[in-house]
């Protein structure tokens, strides 16, 4: 009953204004609304008049409101804990859980806030294909990541860990863990405002405390941002970053604007100008976009969804023609999709990279150039508030919803391909409630990299790469092997043959490229359109040092930041995958412990101890038996 109420909280505080009983089911889902219906049946819609059903849902509201309101409250309404962890990203359930491990039996606690009502980030909202490297990156993951993987093999009666499941499932295996922790999820407690203290001795600045929208002041001794965002470090007044470095500032020879990006490229000419306006087609950005190469900038890869998609007949919700579909819009991917490149071997797997999960369900992802990666959108999301972001992220719904009615109903494409992907639809026993869209698309935004926090060591290509070897030993706190994976920062007009190139995909570069330049291309007009910003090349295994979660002391000295973490945008590329987040997660709970514990600050937790207790916890902290 009390979900119920937060639910209806949430509604009402935003749609209230043009809210009808049918509304209810937008933002409850069937299960709570029956469970009203049952509760007082005079309220059944089909017997009582909008108006008296409305007035009788308000006074339950109210009277759930003061009941909910009762339970998150507590004494002049601040609740107090011992470590704080804002964000239910999988870093922050595994944070939460491991510091909650260390307080049993003793009269420390922890809280744990979402942001909003999802919890789980992407690996509950769609994600179910995990990017672990293979059985290499499967043996570098440890500790409650692990633990994770073994409860999801679990649940499909197996006595291994499963990498590959559907969203319903991890939720199910994140919730047996939190259970067995004692730990529960607050939702819907958005930031509103940190209160930020100087030590008078010190002079180091701490965060007491922190008020959510929902009006609660949340006090504590530790805090850990474990948000995509990293909202709370930002808050805080902790140095951060957004985008990509240029080249010389770590010396990354991957960092910056790319040369060329060989992958998820265009390698057939397509004509990215509206031949009526002489502007860019949609989805193209000016010819100012090229820029130097290695050069910095303020952008971000780009976001998309990952979809729960299946061809079960009965589990399939259809897709319906999404709101202001336009087909002039999608003139650009219509143009890809008649070249000849397409129409040698048509298929959907042009325009979308369908994983297989089990009970006949996919993890579907961008692939190719013109996929569900929404290029370009991305670029304001990081420092935006939330009304903003509740923007930003209602535009990839309808990108993405449009780019597949579009694949499956323009008449203009491939018979192959329409038939395809009309045999796909999203799963009905999937993502009952989208807060953000329409129910059984994922509830989360794969936000692949916003902020980036800026503390007194920057972990950077060279630190996945084994150079800076001083910061492993002891002082690791996990590891990992997967590739630097930056996607598709920027699309643009470029001219053909004027590009050097090195590196193509399958002897394929873009038409752009200088004949010679490592692969073929085909002929093209007075413009063709590349994509630029893809990296996907890998440094070997690494460990990570436990200073990628930590602020100057003198910026805050009791803030963890396994999320955002203190990376370039190089170095962060390989160190964003889930696996590698909820090792820093599980990581950053137990230092945020000893903390606590040893009552100093985050930046002076005993390494050795640290080093110990994650050993202990099954955590693995390096790359070979050596160590």
């Amino acid at each position: 009953s009390f979900f119920f109420f937060q639910r209806l909280n949430e509604w009402l505080a935003s749609e209230l204004h043009t809210a009808g009983p049918e509304a209810l089911l937008k933002v409850t889902g069937r299960e709570e609304t029956q469970f009203v219906m049952e509760m007082v049946p005079a309220l059944n819609p089909s017997g009582t008049s909008s108006m008296k059903y409305l007035r009788a849902l308000l006074l339950i509201w109210l009277v759930g409101l003061v009941l909910y309101e009762s339970r998150l409250v507590q004494a002049g309404g601040v609740r107090q804990c011992n470590v704080l962890v804002y964000g239910s990203t999988p870093a922050g359930l595994c944070a939460a859980i491991a510091a909650a491990r260390h307080f049993r039996g003793t009269s420390q606690s922890v809280c744990l806030l979402s942001v909003h009502s999802h919890v789980g980030g992407m690996v509950t909202g769609g994600l179910g294909k995990t990017d672990t490297a293979g059985t290499r990156g499967e043996a570098l993951i440890g500790g409650i990541a692990q633990e994770f993987f073994m409860e999801v093999g679990r649940l499909y009666g197996k006595s291994e860990p499963v990498y590959y499941f559907e969203p319903s499932i991890a939720s199910k295996a994140f919730e047996n863990l939190l259970i067995a922790a004692n730990v529960t999820v607050d939702t819907s407690q958005e930031l509103v405002s940190v209160s930020v203290e100087v030590d008078t001795h010190s002079g180091h600045h701490y965060i007491t405390n922190i008020t959510s929208i929902m009006g609660v002041v949340f006090s504590s001794d530790v805090f850990i941002d474990a948000t995509y965002e990293g909202d709370l470090l930002a808050a805080a007044g902790v140095k951060y970053t957004i985008g990509r470095e240029g080249a010389a500032l770590y010396n990354e020879s991957l960092a910056g604007r790319q040369q060329y990006s060989p992958s998820n490229q265009f390698y057939i000419p397509v004509d990215p100008i509206d031949g009526n306006t002489g502007k860019p087609l949609p989805f193209v950005e000016s010819e100012d976009s090229s820029g130097i190469p290695g050069d910095g900038d303020k952008k971000v890869s780009a976001y998309n969804l990952r979809l729960c998609l299946t061809r079960n007949a009965t589990n399939k919700v259809e897709i319906q023609q999404p709101e202001g579909y336009d087909p002039a819009t999608w003139e650009l991917p219509r143009r890809y999709a008649q070249s000849s490149l397409v129409a040698r071997q048509p298929g959907i797997y042009h325009f979308l990279g369908i994983g297989s999960l089990p009970h006949g369900k996919s993890d579907t992802n961008n692939a190719g150039p013109m996929s569900t990666d929404f290029i370009g959108a991305s670029w304001t999301y990081p420092d935006a508030n939330w009304t903003e972001r509740r923007e930003i992220i209602r535009s990839h719904y309808l990108y993405t919803h449009q780019l597949l009615w579009f694949l499956g109903h323009d008449p203009s494409i491939n018979g192959t391909i329409r038939s395809q992907m009309l045999e796909y639809g999203l799963c009905a026993d999937e993502h009952a409630q989208n807060e953000w869209y329409e129910p059984h698309w994922p509830p989360q935004l794969y936000v692949r990299e916003a902020r980036r926090m800026v503390g007194p060591f920057v972990f950077t290509q060279s630190s996945a790469e084994g150079a800076d070897s001083t910061k492993r030993g002891v002082n690791s706190i996990g590891c990992g092997t997967y590739n630097f994976d930056s996607h598709n920062v920027q699309r643009y007009p470029c001219v053909p043959n004027s590009i050097i190139c090195h590196g193509s995909s399958h002897g394929r570069v873009n038409p752009c490229c200088k004949h010679g330049g490592g692969g073929k291309q085909g002929g093209a007009g007075k413009f063709a359109v590349i994509d630029e910003g893809d990296v996907e090349i890998n440094p070997g295994p690494f460990e990570i040092p436990y200073d990628v979660l930590l602020p100057s002391i003198g910026e805050s000295s009791n803030l963890l930041v396994p999320g955002a973490v203190s990376a370039s945008h190089v170095g962060f590329s390989c160190l964003r995958l889930e696996p590698q987040w909820m090792i820093m997660g599980h990581s950053a709970g137990t230092a945020a412990a000893l903390a606590v514990k040893e009552n100093v600050a985050v930046q002076d937790v005993d390494r050795n101890a640290l080093h110990t207790e994650l050993l202990a916890e099954k955590q693995i902290l390096a790359t070979s038996k050596e160590f």
